[in-house]
């Protein structure tokens, strides 16, 4: 009689959300700027992060600006300075900007790092849906679309480190111009759980 083995291997990947925090709805401008914004805490993991992700929905008009800047509160005053802000991304009159600077860069001159696209539907409620992928607590690569439609930023390969910093802290959420943004955000961070491996 013949014997016959079967090998089965499954594996199993556990992801975990860490930090999710949802935003939106911020009051209508006061002042001359147009400008309004909230800061929030927002902290990263330590090690094992995966993806990080942001959905941002807005009006989005040719005059309006809606953007999440994320940093290190280095000053502890619980707002994201300009110069504390290391990743900048959302929606600037009419098209996508996404902004990366560091305190290196900073400290030897560089300019920050920018890249715009635009809009690729005609809808005036945008969705945007943004996934960087981290390995090693490093940027390895970025989708990202409008509406289901995919956004290329020509992004250098590798992608620049100031893209990811696992210092960061906080969050803060801007809106800016006369029209209304009807703005709401969801941002969460991925970890890697266990893998289980059945033989």
């Amino acid at each position: 009689m013949m014997k016959k083995c079967l090998l089965v291997a499954v594996g199993l990947a556990a992801w975990i959300g860490f930090g999710a925090v949802e935003v939106g709805g911020l009051p209508p401008w006061e002042f001359v700027d147009t400008e309004v914004s909230t800061n929030i805490p927002f902290a990263l993991p330590e090690k094992d992060a995966r993806h990080f992700l942001l959905a941002l929905e807005l009006a989005g008009t040719p005059s309006n600006n809606v953007q999440a800047a994320f940093g290190r509160d280095a000053n502890t005053n619980g707002v994201l300075e300009v110069e504390e802000a290391g990743l900048v991304l959302g929606w600037d009159c009419g098209s996508w900007k996404l902004r990366a600077e560091s305190e290196e860069l900073r400290a030897v001159g560089v300019p920050m790092n920018e890249w715009a696209t635009v809009a690729v539907t005609t809808n005036l409620v945008k969705k945007l849906a943004f996934d960087m992928f981290i390995l090693k607590a490093k940027p390895k690569r970025i989708f990202a679309a409008e509406n289901g439609v995919p956004l290329d930023w020509h992004l250098p390969a590798p992608l620049p480190r100031a893209l990811y910093d696992k210092s960061w802290d906080t969050l803060r959420l801007t809106v800016r111009g006369v029209d209304s943004a009807d703005e709401s955000l969801r941002a969460q961070v991925q970890v890697g759980g266990m893998y289980l491996f059945i033989r």
